[in-house]
């Protein structure tokens, strides 16, 4: 009998270490969908306006996720430079609603930035107390907001979750797999 329970993730509060497990459930299953994905695949152009590639929902997951950890977490304008080397692409979103366009990169290379932006999130976040996750905290480039840590975890999970039916989406109209 199979049995499906959520695992906080070991050394945090249970209650923020069930949404890094969800997360990281989320993640697995962006590696799963991408796993043995070609470059034509990858950068497959749509011929529909609003549609990003796959290479450009990979790179733009990990650059979310950094931006939300930096700025909001953390209260930085800019991501220290040995992550911001990692995002050579300049992040824009244009009127067609594309995201930054990332071609030409190679599935390993999407993949490391997947792992590494993770590790980092975890690793910046784990000295983070329960009270710490429920405080607002402004954004320092956007003042017409705040959010909690807690909320960027359900955002986070969220966001990557849209992404990952975007890739299954493209995936199954492309046919590279079931």
């Amino acid at each position: 009998m199979e049995q499906y329970e959520v695992s906080p993730i070991p050394g945090f509060d249970p209650a923020i270490g069930r949404w890094l497990w969800a997360m990281g459930e989320a993640r697995k299953r962006t590696l799963r969908l991408i796993e043995g994905l070609d470059q034509k695949t990858l950068d497959y152009p749509s011929p529909y306006p609003n549609e990003n590639t796959i290479g450009s929902l990979l790179y733009h997951i990990a650059e979310v996720e950094m931006g939300w950890l930096w700025g909001n977490i953390r209260g930085l304008t800019e991501m220290p430079p040995e992550v911001l080397a990692d995002f050579p692409f300049e992040p824009v979103c244009g009127e067609t609603g594309r995201i930054t366009v990332v071609a030409g990169v190679a599935l390993e290379e999407h993949v490391a930035r997947l792992e590494k932006s993770r590790e980092v999130f975890l690793n910046e976040v784990k000295g983070l107390t329960a009270a710490e996750w429920q405080t607002l905290m402004p954004d320092p480039l956007d003042s017409t907001y705040e959010a909690t840590p807690e909320w960027i975890l359900y955002h986070l999970f969220e966001h990557e979750m849209e992404h990952n039916e975007q890739i299954s989406a493209l995936v199954s109209r492309l046919g590279r797999r079931d």
